[in-house]
C-alpha cells in the first residue's frame, strides 16, 4: 500500500477516534447531561482545520487523478466530492451550535443531539465508502508517480494530532485522546 493511501487510511482511524468522543457527548446529551462543549468545539474545529481542509483536499487531488486512470470511477467519485462539500457545511453548522451553547445562548439539547448525530453519522457513512471503495481502486489505478505528486503537494500539511502542538491547538481535545 503506498504511502499516500495509508496516509489517508490513518486520517481515517484518527477521525473514527474524534467521532466516538463526539459521539460520547452527544449521549451525554440525550441523557440530560451537560456535554463538554469545550471538547466539542476542540473537536469541530480540528474537523474543519484539518478534515475539512487539508484531508479532503488531499482525496479530491487523489480523485482526480483516479478518474483520469479509471474513468469508471467518476461517478462514484462525483458523490464522495458532493459530500466533501456537505460534510464542510456540517461540520461549520455543528461548530456553530455548539459554540452558540458555549456562549450561553438559548439552544435546545435536542439541536445540538441533532445536529451532533447527523454530522457523525454523515462523516462515517463517508469514510466507510471511501475505505470499501475508492481506497481499494486508488490503490490499484494510480501509479508511483501519481502517489509521489499528491504526497509532494501536501507534504508540508500535517495533522495536528500527530505534532505535538496538538495540546496548545485543542487542548480539551488533547486531554480526551490521551486519557
Amino acid at each position: 500500500m503506498s504511502n499516500l493511501i495509508e496516509q489517508i487510511h490513518q486520517d481515517h482511524i484518527n477521525v473514527s477516534k474524534i467521532l466516538d468522543l463526539i459521539e460520547k457527548e452527544i449521549e451525554r446529551a440525550s441523557n440530560e447531561e451537560m456535554p463538554d462543549l469545550e471538547l466539542l468545539q476542540d473537536a469541530m474545529r480540528y474537523m474543519i482545520n484539518y478534515s475539512d481542509l487539508v484531508h479532503h483536499r488531499k482525496e479530491d487531488s487523489m480523485f482526480t487523478r483516479l478518474v483520469q486512470n479509471d474513468p469508471a470511477a467518476a461517478g462514484e467519485v462525483d458523490v464522495l466530492r458532493e459530500e466533501h462539500q456537505t460534510l464542510a457545511r456540517l461540520s461549520i453548522d455543528f461548530l456553530e451550535i455548539v459554540r452558540d451553547a458555549e456562549s450561553g445562548e438559548f439552544i435546545l439539547r435536542d439541536e445540538v443531539i441533532k445536529r451532533g448525530a447527523e454530522y457523525v453519522h454523515a462523516l462515517r457513512s463517508h469514510m466507510d465508502a471511501e475505505e470499501v471503495g475508492l481506497l481499494k481502486r486508488a490503490a490499484a489505478a494510480l501509479t508511483d508517480t501519481d502517489m509521489e505528486e499528491i504526497e509532494a503537494e501536501y507534504a508540508t500539511a500535517r495533522d495536528p494530532l500527530m505534532e505535538e502542538s496538538l495540546q496548545e491547538q485543542f487542548g480539551a481535545l488533547y486531554r480526551s485522546l490521551t486519557k
